[in-house]
């Protein structure tokens, strides 16, 4: 009789566990089922099929492919689905503006509405500051799932802006932004500032003038302080000026071929080093510093190359506290003379 109940019971407890999975799932089934796709133009599903958003209110779109939309006030979403499986693999979202002009600061502010913010120039508040106005092409990002999209500006029939984003799968998170942000103002010549955002956090910000790099060219750290600028004349690099973390100047430094001086500073903004070029060749003086600003070395070159000159005359050495320790005597770059004091 024992062995009897024993066996009751394990059956019992048998079924009440298939029943239970059973239950769970078709709550799991359903309840996928049932959940709307997100009515949000940065909020990207793809986990439901076309009889899924007729259910949740989507119309079928008279275009010649299949295609539903809906549209909650100023948003609407537009899915493109299989006519053979029913499944989605294209959207399009649109926002009304009701601009006329561009408003750089609206649309901020309609984008923050959807929990998302404009990936714009580092250090650049939009609220306080002149941001660069967008014109054509942007990239925003979600808060909360941190996907990334591209948005354009389009004129409406009504001749008012809307902002698009197109899906065709949102752009890699935290990744390198391939497609760069263009500010064109024809297709044949392409000008002014184009962008692109790296994993780390640094934007790059280079400008352009009929395709030729022109101007400052600037990178940013991601806490969004300046990092480097090169400055270019029709794709030529002049100098570059590089930062500390910290905002200040690291140097200012001439490119191969150019006429100037090249300068290093400490952290402290001690100036540490300055030599003279005269066609990207050394030529003048050179000068080097101690960290308290007193003259460590001081020479002069009469030509040579970018990185070495040839030196010609007094090479004076001086101690931290202002005094000569010593003196080297050049004659186009032989040592004639050494004194020390």
């Amino acid at each position: 009789m024992a062995v009897i109940l024993n066996f009751m019971k394990i059956r019992l407890a048998l079924i009440i566990s298939a029943l239970a999975n059973i239950g769970l799932f078709l709550f799991i089934y359903f309840q996928r089922r049932t959940t709307p796709p997100p009515f949000d133009p940065f909020h990207i599903r793809t986990d439901f099929k076309y009889s899924d958003l007729l259910s949740d209110g989507y119309a079928k779109v008279p275009v010649d492919v299949l295609m539903v939309g809906k549209t909650v006030g100023t948003l609407t979403i537009n899915y493109q689905v299989s006519e053979e499986d029913g499944s989605v693999y294209y959207r399009i979202a649109t926002i009304q503006t009701g601009m006329r002009e561009v408003d750089t600061l609206k649309i901020y502010k309609i984008i923050e509405s959807y929990d998302a913010d404009i990936l714009i120039l580092p250090g650049t508040n939009i609220k306080t500051t002149n941001a660069p106005p967008l014109t054509s092409t942007f990239y925003v990002k979600h808060r909360l799932n941190k996907q990334i999209f591209e948005c354009y500006l389009t004129r409406a029939e009504n001749d008012n802006y809307n902002i698009e984003t197109e899906f065709e799968s949102p752009l890699k998170n935290d990744s390198l932004i391939e497609r760069e942000k263009y500010f064109w103002l024809n297709r044949e010549n392409r000008f002014g500032p184009d962008t692109l955002i790296f994993d780390d956090g640094l934007t790059l910000i280079r400008n352009f003038w009929n395709w030729s790099k022109e101007g400052e060219e600037k990178i940013f750290r991601a806490n969004g302080i300046l990092a480097l600028i090169r400055n270019y004349n029709d794709w030529t690099l002049q100098n570059t000026i590089c930062y500390y973390e910290d905002g200040s100047i690291e140097y200012d430094v001439l490119s191969y071929n150019m006429t100037g001086t090249s300068t290093w500073w400490y952290p402290t903004g001690v100036k540490m080093e300055t030599i003279e070029y005269k066609d990207g060749r050394r030529n003048g003086r050179h000068v080097t510093y101690y960290s308290n600003g007193k003259v460590k070395t001081s020479g002069q070159y009469i030509g040579g190359f970018y990185d070495r000159g040839i030196k010609d005359g007094d090479w004076i050495y001086y101690d931290s506290l202002g005094q000569i320790k010593g003196k080297e005597i050049y004659k186009r770059d032989s040592l004639t003379k050494k004194i020390t004091y």
